[in-house]
Formats: structure tokens, sequence, C-alpha cells
């Protein structure tokens, strides 16, 4: 049913490989297939990537994108004399100018078309702050704001969650939606604002088919430290020394500032033959369409979108029980937890995992059944009640 409303998604880059641009994209199709007009509002554009709904994005600071130190080694030939142009703006130090300038007109613009029959959702606490700290957001007749914390609250995850913006904001914020009832049941519960454990919701799963499970574990993360890709990688080094894992591979896939060193430890470790660095993956299926076991080591997550992948497949997840949001989706999922950072913990139950490889293929099914609990309709219909609740 059509309403006279407009669901707005605030965003950073957009479209971009990451786990609010991801819930954002799939969130926004399945509101958009229902009838629902729906605008995702980003700060920029991000990579070239395709997405799954008819909704429209727009950009309210398109030249931040110029702002960022990798556009110009990215900038083609035939684009040499427009990267010239950024290159001499940002030297003369009117590029910041220039870019704060528009991004001032443009969100005017933009948020004069708020009003209090539409909903935005705000991905991060700080967009969200930068756009209704101008003087065309009127609050007598804002719309319904719901902030999205996509990190764990409880331990807090990276970037602190844009805790203190959202604080800041808390005289126009309606509603949160959280990962886990352990992150409802942390601070959130004292600022007394009504409250959603929102699952992330998963791609549709008729997209997918099993995984052929071959002598495959896979890690998918950003290359960054946090993740803890080095201790997957030393963990998987001693469980191939045991002949009868000497034929099993790791691939990595992700990049990030460690990747250099982690390559590094691979040669040092001796199993450049059975570790390899994969780059980014541009779709699931890249990632586990021939794996047999998912392996998580970060420090910390709210709730991983790899796990919930991962089953799409029938690929149980082996992961540090490192936030509620993890432990609740892990056990979900017939996954294992381990505890952070125990590698002795980690290696004893991919053994497990292992040797029982075609118990995994037989399990396929069941854990992908599991996972269409968090189909997107199943998850919006969740959303939209809770909405409703808010507003009467």
């Amino acid at each position: 049913m059509m309403n006279n409303r407009t669901i707005y998604f605030l965003v950073d880059e957009f479209p971009r490989l990451g786990g609010a641009e991801t819930v954002t994209d799939r969130l926004a199709s399945e509101l958009t297939e229902r009838g629902e007009r729906v605008v995702v509002l980003a700060k920029t554009s991000g990579m070239k990537l395709p997405r799954e709904g008819a909704y429209t994005v727009e950009y309210w600071s398109p030249l931040a994108f110029a702002l960022k130190q990798s556009v110009l080694r990215q900038i083609s030939l035939r684009q040499v004399p427009r990267g010239l142009f950024l290159f001499a703006l940002k030297k003369s130090g009117l590029l910041n100018k220039l870019v704060d300038i528009s991004a001032a007109i443009l969100i005017k613009k933009k948020i004069r078309r708020w009003n209090s029959a539409d909903i935005v959702i705000s991905t991060r606490a700080d967009i969200l702050l930068q756009l209704i700290s101008s003087p065309a957001f009127n609050i007598r007749d804002k719309p319904l704001i719901i902030n999205q914390f996509h990190t764990s609250l409880n331990p807090l995850g990276e970037y602190g969650a844009f805790v203190e913006e959202a604080r800041r904001s808390m005289k126009v914020i309606d509603g949160f939606t959280v990962l886990s009832e352990n992150c409802r049941n942390s601070f959130i519960n004292d600022w007394c604002i009504p409250t959603l454990v929102l699952d992330n919701p998963n791609p549709p799963l008729n997209k997918f088919s099993i995984s052929s499970f071959e002598k495959r574990i896979v890690v998918a993360s950003r290359l960054v430290e946090s993740k803890q890709v080095d201790i997957a990688i030393k963990t998987f080094s001693r469980f191939v020394q045991d002949p009868l894992y000497e034929d099993w591979c790791m691939e990595i896939f992700g990049d990030g500032s460690e990747r250099h060193a982690l390559e590094s430890m691979v040669e040092n470790l001796g199993v450049e033959k059975s570790v390899f660095f994969r780059g980014q993956a541009r779709t699931p299926e890249e990632i586990f369409s021939r794996a047999s076991i998912h392996l998580m080591t970060s420090r910390f997550e709210g709730r991983a979108m790899v796990i919930q992948e991962a089953a799409c497949f029938g690929i149980p997840s082996i992961a540090f029980d490192v936030s509620g949001g993890t432990h609740e989706l892990v056990k979900s999922l017939d996954g294992v937890l381990v505890q952070p950072g125990d590698s002795e913990q980690l290696l004893s139950e991919l053994k497990k995992m292992a040797v029982n490889r075609l118990q995994l293929e037989q399990n396929s099914l069941q854990v992908r059944s599991k996972a269409n609990q968090y189909d997107p309709s199943t998850i919006v219909d969740t959303f939209l009640r809770w909405v409703e609740q808010i507003q009467h």
C-alpha cells in the first residue's frame, strides 16, 4: 500500500562494501517492493557496485569524494584534466571551502522536503547531527527519526558507535535500533528512548546455491588490526601440519592496511601454497560457493553480516564470542563460539568441524533454512510494526 511518506536512509558513502551500506540496500529494496517511496541520502558516492532495488539515491556533499587521498590515483587517462583541476583546488585550499559551501546548499535543499509524515533512518549519528544542524531543519514539522547502531554497544565497538553524536541528537531522535539484547540492556536503557533489536537482513536466499563443500576455509573481512586475521593464519598453519588436513586451503577475502604484513607472515610460516589472498570480493558467491568452513577472529563485531551470508550457502561459522550480537547470531545458525583470542580452542574446533566435512554438507540445508529467519521481508515487517507503535 502506497503511503504519503518518504523513507530516507542517511549514509556516508553509497554504494559501498560495508555492513551499514549493505543493510541499507537490502532494507531499501524490500521497502521499495512494498510500494514505499525510498530515498538513500548519502554524503558522497562510493564504489561502482550493483544495488538491488529501484529506490532513489541522492547526495548532499557529492564533491566530498575529491577529498579522499585515493581519488587522484584512481583517475584514468581520460580524466587527467579533471584530476589536475582537483589537485590545483586541493593545493590552494579552495577545495575544502567548495565542499563545505556546496554541502550547506544541498543539505538545505534536501531537508526542506522533510515533513512529519516521513521517516528518517540514520545509519550514523554523526551524519544525522550534521544534517539537523542546518538552519533549514524544522523541528516543529520534523519526520520520525530513527538512529541505527551498526556496531556493538556492549562491549563498545569500533568508532565508539558514534555514541556521543547520538547523545547530542537525542532531542530529535524518536527511536534506536540495536543489534542484540545485550546492546539494548546496556546504557541505551538509561536514555529512555524506544529501542528495537533489529536483525540484519540476509540477501534473498533464492539467489544462492548450497556450497560444493570443498576442503576450503574462508576468512572475509577488512585486513586491519582489529580483525585479527593473523590469529586465523597462525591457527591454520598449525592445522595443516596435521596429515589429516594437509590438503586443505585457506582463502582470505578483503583488503586493508595489514595485507602486506599478513602476506609476509604466510611466507614466514611456510604456508604460501595453502593460504591465498583473493582481494575484495564483489559478491558472496565468490567467497562461499566452494567453502566448507567460515572463520571470524575479530576483536569486536556488532553482528557480522558475513556469518549470515555463509549460512545462506549452508556453511557454519567458527567465531570469537565478542559481543551479544555475534553470540546470538552464531548460535542461531548452528555455528561454534570460541573464547576471544583463544587460538588453542580455535584450532580444536576447526579440527572437529573439518574432520566431519561430509556431515557439514549433509547439514547444509538445515543451516540454510535457519538463515531464512533473517529474510528481508521478516526484518522489514518487524521494523514497520515497531514504527507504527512509536507513532501511536
